[in-house]
């Protein structure tokens, strides 16, 4: 009864200290009425594709048919093949029905509620591993605030992923102790419908898991292929349970140019800046720089010659940094694990695969941040286990590192340093107090408080602090919501004009320059008119084929501006929405209205 009652208040008190780091995240947008749109993808897709997916569900209803195509899209695509995979957020389902609420307001209590969840989640996969209870809180701040975790946010239908994770590992280990198989079914079954494209890549990663975790347990290989069987029959089990949502987004993908397409060589990246970033990752905050629209962010980022951006996100804290030369000295199975991810990271063919064979991405580096966490797990639970020279010798190592490492990355990208020394001067104020205090408080009661002041730190940096992500005012944002007035007022004022309009289908040409700007590329959909212009980076292959008749790209890789007089007229365009002449697309007769 005692154990319980201390369960339940370990539940509390990790409810408490999520809560507590969360509100110092959104207060500060809160206070200086902004808006908590990080990154572009949020801006331009996601928020537009919320109110899509609210207009869809809303007609689905009153209408009682299912949706199958979407012609508020500017192609009419195939809803079920492509729009799910934006869709696929279950969190966002209950929001559009249940609620009236704007993006913005909802997408804090998503985010929210996510790293609510996955700090819940980590501590169940910890606590049924037998460690004791501070372990588990101190865990499950580490993996829901990690480096990773922060800056996932950003991307909603990601981050659900990331909640869930812990999960499906936990179904693993019970396979492995009690042999019990379901759990494992419905966890694979819930992350292949949430993202196809993460559970892919963590497929991979199990293979790694599941014999590590199979040596741990039996302290040998033997029968491990054997053992692994019957879990590979429940994998395929659980992608069949999930091809209705699977199969036609799979099929729509394989025509997609962005599976197979890679401009990175096999072996080596074309820049040290990847090695580098992979060096420094585990003992720097990244997500609290790689972001910021800076020379600094510069440095810490990487874009392929396909615009693939890639970031490392491997820190998890002080604690994991500290740790990391004893959890690599200590177990050979540890050090095995870690030369495999340092190998799937530093070879470029490997990052494609991870990628579904498209230009690299270290978007897997969750996984190893995971174990990571795990790993260093074993000594808070046992802080005997704690090698008192080798701590200090690595906190002296890594203070070191963090002094030389920026200016070093900064010279070998012929960046002057000049113009990093503020982000220089931040990445020295929240990591090296930090290193010393986890390293003065790693055996003591304090250390749980020290981990919530320095995720506290980071998060202030990763995000209010961080000029890409504030200063979006929220009478800028209505203005952008609204530059074409209310959903409809288009479509009814041109009903108005013309009575054909009512039973005819047309589309409409907007100028993205004059009457758009920036992150409003796709607030046609906000509208309920059929344009020619998106911005969709999990595009269809029928814009493929459209490309092969005239260049419909616009400013970004995976924007499209239909301007071409022939395509324009297959499309039906009746009317251009422009502020000039000069920007009509269409040559000949016109008619201002």
């Amino acid at each position: 009864m005692r154990n319980k009652v201390k369960n339940y208040k370990s539940y509390i008190l990790l409810f408490i200290l999520v809560t507590l780091i969360a509100t110092t995240i959104f207060l500060p947008y809160i206070l200086k009425n902004e808006v908590f749109y990080l990154g572009w993808d949020m801006r331009t897709q996601y928020s537009s594709f919320f109110e899509e997916l609210r207009t869809i569900l809303h007609n689905a209803i009153s209408s009682r048919k299912i949706p199958f195509y979407s012609w508020n899209y500017f192609l009419g695509n195939d809803f079920y093949s492509s729009k799910l995979f934006y869709y696929h957020d279950f969190f966002d389902w209950f929001f559009a029905l249940a609620t009236s609420w704007s993006y913005s307001k909802v997408i804090i209590a998503e985010t929210y509620l996510k790293f609510l969840i996955s700090a819940s989640t980590f501590y169940l996969y910890v606590k049924y591993n037998s460690y004791n209870d501070k372990t588990c809180i101190i865990g499950s701040l580490m993996f829901a605030f990690s480096a990773y975790g922060i800056q996932i946010m950003m991307h909603p239908f990601f981050a659900t992923f990331y909640c869930f994770v812990p999960l499906y590992f936990l179904s693993v280990d019970i396979y492995l102790k009690n042999g019990k198989k379901i759990y494992y079914i419905l966890s694979s079954f819930l992350l292949v419908v949430i993202n196809y494209y993460l559970f892919y890549t963590t497929s991979i990663f199990t293979i790694i898991y599941f014999i590590y975790r199979y040596y741990t347990i039996n302290k040998t290989c033997k029968k491990v292929i054997l053992k692994a069987l019957p879990l590979i029959g429940c994998y395929f089990i659980a992608i069949m349970m999930s091809a209705v949502v699977l199969l036609p987004q799979v099929l729509s993908l394989l025509n997609n140019t962005r599976v197979g397409s890679s401009e990175t060589s096999l072996l080596i990246y074309d820049s040290i800046k990847p090695y580098l970033e992979i060096f420094t990752g585990i003992f720097t905050p990244t997500s609290a720089i790689a972001n910021r629209n800076d020379e600094i962010g510069n440095i810490y980022s990487y874009t392929s010659n396909n615009n693939s951006l890639m970031q490392v996100f491997l820190w998890c804290s002080s604690i994991v940094t500290l740790l990391l030369p004893q959890i690599y000295k200590d177990k050979k199975e540890n050090r095995v694990l870690i030369i495999i991810c340092l190998v799937l990271s530093l070879i470029p063919v490997f990052g494609s695969i991870l990628h579904g064979f498209s230009d690299p991405s270290f978007r897997w580096l969750f996984l190893p941040s995971f174990m990571l966490i795990i790993f260093s797990l074993d000594y808070i639970n046992d802080t005997k286990k704690i090698d008192g020279k080798l701590l200090k010798t690595s906190l002296w190592l890594f203070i070191v590192l963090l002094i030389v490492s920026t200016p070093i990355m900064a010279l070998l990208e012929d960046i002057e340093l000049n113009k990093i020394t503020k982000e220089y001067i931040i990445i020295l104020f929240i990591s090296i107090p930090f290193v010393l205090l986890i390293y003065k408080t790693i055996k003591s009661k304090y250390l749980l408080a020290i981990l919530v002041v320095e995720i506290i730190t980071v998060s202030y940096y990763s995000y209010a602090n961080n000029p890409m992500f504030s200063g979006m005012n929220k009478n800028n944002i209505y203005s952008v919501n609204h530059v074409l007035g209310n959903k409809n007022d288009l479509s009814n004022y041109l009903n108005y004009m013309n009575e054909e309009n009512i039973t005819s289908f047309y589309r409409i040409y907007v100028d993205p320059s004059a009457i758009y700007w920036d992150y409003s590329t796709n607030y046609n959909l906000n509208y309920n008119y059929m344009g020619v212009l998106s911005y969709d980076t999990t595009y269809e292959y029928n814009l493929d084929k459209m490309r092969s008749i005239s260049s419909i790209s616009t400013y970004l890789p995976w924007a499209f501006d239909i301007r071409d007089d022939k395509l324009l007229d297959t499309l039906s365009i009746k009317y251009a929405l422009v502020t000039d002449e000069k920007q009509l697309p269409i040559n000949g007769s016109y008619e201002l209205v």
